[in-house]
């Protein structure tokens, strides 16, 4: 199991040499439906993020960042240069929904500590004043995932 592993890895870095040619057919039907399935999520998720509470906005966080590192493990699969775009794409939404998600930890830390010191209210203000620029990005980045690559169909 180790060396399948160590071999897969291997082809998924640009050494396809390791990988025998019956085998890369086999692994891209099987890796497929679950990146389109990722994919139709994190895509249905962009639609709908200005709406979705906190818990719903972290689990497409969660999702996005699967898609993205399985793309990213297995993108020697596919055409160099689209999959790159697509790759940007789930970066930038990725990283839209980590500087939301930082701003969605920080608000209630310092709300408990506005209890003892009323300075912490402007830091509470100004995150919420982000909380909501950052929610418009980050859905922004979502629908700019766009319609899957060909390669996902």
């Amino acid at each position: 199991t180790t060396q399948s592993l160590l071999q897969w890895i291997r082809f998924a870095y640009g050494r396809a040499d390791v990988l025998p040619d019956a085998e890369a057919p086999k692994l891209e039907a099987a890796v497929r439906p679950h990146l389109r399935r990722l994919h139709r999520l994190v895509r249905r998720a962009g639609k709908d993020f200005e709406r979705m509470d906190v818990a719903s906005r972290h689990r497409t966080r969660k999702r996005l960042k699967r898609l993205r590192y399985g793309a990213e493990f297995f993108a020697a699969l596919w055409p160099a240069q689209a999959w790159t775009a697509y790759q940007l794409r789930l970066r930038q939404a990725q990283e839209a929904l980590g500087a939301l998600q930082d701003v969605e930890v920080a608000e209630p830390l310092y709300r408990e500590q506005a209890e003892y010191d009323p300075r912490a209210w402007f830091v509470v203000g100004w995150l919420a004043a982000r909380r909501d620029a950052l929610i418009g990005d980050a859905a922004r980045a979502l629908r700019a995932v766009g319609r899957a690559p060909k390669f996902l169909r």
